[in-house]
């Protein structure tokens, strides 16, 4: 079953390559937003079946504030129209 997607994926493709009308493309669009609202309500279905993960529920979300709030200076931010990463000053001198 490893093999499955690959052959959706490569059949997708061969699809695609050819010329498609918009009702298609919307069409595709509509069956792939009705997989992905699935996908995600079959996962959350699965998480919260689990007792150790809602027991724990509080401790997940202090941990994802922590990375956000650490995370946040790495973050690209939008300066004159160019992304550019956030600089941060490192003293080199020490490792010489």
């Amino acid at each position: 079953m490893a093999w499955f997607p690959f052959v959706f994926i490569i059949t997708g493709a061969l699809i695609g390559l050819g010329k498609l009308t918009n009702r298609y493309i919307a069409f595709i669009e509509l069956i792939g937003n009705i997989a992905l609202v699935v996908l995600m309500l079959t996962i959350g279905i699965n998480i919260g079946a689990r007792d150790t993960v809602i027991k724990s529920i509080g401790v997940i979300g202090m941990q994802c504030v922590a990375i956000t709030f650490f995370a946040y200076p790495d973050v690209i931010s939008q300066r004159n129209g160019l992304l550019q990463y956030n600089r941060r000053i490192y003293d080199t001198s020490i490792w010489d």
